[in-house]
């Protein structure tokens, strides 16, 4: 695919900065628009490219996909995935880090979509200005320790 060697650039310059995490979203990857409908399927596609890169170097970073959530009039984690609860106009997107979130605070698990995905299930969430800003991060492989 095309995407592969953004992918491997954006992956090798990431370890070499004291930056802790980073993220961009999935249509950074591509040369044709991503149609929403294909969101979820091309996230965990991008996603597994950069598993699959990161297998070959041996480098020590966690991967995650990132959804924003659509309802910010009050606090909301989902139960399943699905367009619908994913905000209209924010694409997912592919975080890098260098330490699992599980061991940030600002993070909690997600033990409902946890199960239901068979994946590490992490929110995070704050209220501005009378809205809740949500986001959910799916763990795709985590390296061994």
């Amino acid at each position: 695919m095309a995407y592969k060697q953004s992918l491997q650039e954006w992956i090798d310059s990431f370890l070499g900065t004291d930056i802790h995490t980073i993220d961009r979203h999935i249509t950074d990857f591509s040369k044709q628009k991503i149609v929403k409908k294909e969101w979820i399927k091309k996230s965990f596609l991008i996603a597994e490219s950069c598993i699959e890169y990161i297998r070959s170097t041996d480098y020590r970073i966690f991967v995650y996909i990132g959804f924003a959530l659509r309802n910010r009039r009050k606090p909301f984690i989902p139960d399943t995935l699905s367009l619908i609860a994913m905000d209209k106009w924010t694409p997912p997107f592919i975080i890098l880090s260098k330490t699992r979130m599980e061991k940030e605070e600002s993070y909690t698990i997600s033990d409902i979509l946890s199960k239901s995905l068979q994946r590490n299930v992490f929110y995070w969430q704050y209220k501005e200005k009378g809205l809740y800003l949500s986001n959910v991060y799916i763990a795709i492989e985590e390296p061994k320790e």
